[in-house]
């Protein structure tokens, strides 16, 4: 899956790149300008996933965003859907000082435009679980899977988190781990019951 992050500070862009790519799921493009990212919108219909920052110069995420919506791409021929998008900012919507970048972010809020709001700093696991939970139907994910590997990337990234917890320096047992496995199975089959 092909993510586009544009913020004006290029380190946070390059970090979340990194935290992204090893993942090894993800394709990561970063810009620091909002007319970059337009561009890159237009002639790269494959973009699923742009992640902004919320004050830029010259223009804003919430800007860039009423302004991508309005992108026809390149390639008309085919029909793309349009890029999910993903608001992260430093601004704190929780004081009661009211200043106009708090008006700009209770804005994007309201705007209902944006996917997920994720405050700097930007935690990892936060931020893939933004990602993860974009496509209800599942298809940025099975997408990925099908251009990046064979095999499902859920599945793969629950593997992960089982072998990074089996190398702490925590001790688990064999019994703990068969108990905690078994109650995470009923819980997924209810759910999927339930659909």
């Amino acid at each position: 899956m092909k993510i586009l992050i544009v913020d004006d500070v290029l380190m946070v862009g390059r970090q979340l790149k990194h935290i992204l790519e090893r993942e090894e799921l993800f394709q990561v493009e970063v810009v620091n300008r909002a007319v970059e990212a337009l561009w890159k919108l237009q002639h790269d219909p494959s973009i699923r996933v742009v992640i902004t920052d919320l004050l830029m110069p010259e223009m804003n995420g919430l800007e860039l965003v009423n302004r991508a919506k309005q992108i026809k791409t390149v390639a008309d021929s085919e029909i793309t859907d349009p890029p999910e998008f993903l608001l992260m900012t430093a601004v704190d919507h929780d004081t009661k000082r009211i200043s106009s970048d708090k008006t700009l972010l209770l804005n994007a809020i309201n705007s209902n435009l944006f996917a997920d709001i994720l405050y700097k700093p930007i935690c990892r696991d936060r931020l893939l679980d933004s990602i993860f939970e974009l496509d209800l139907d599942d298809t940025l994910i099975w997408e990925t899977a099908e251009s990046e590997s064979k095999e499902n990337p859920v599945l793969l990234r629950i593997q992960k988190k089982i072998d990074k917890l089996l190398t702490t320096k925590d001790f688990v047992t064999l019994e703990s781990l068969e108990q905690f496995m078994e109650q995470n199975l009923k819980n997924i089959k209810t759910r999927l019951n339930s659909l």
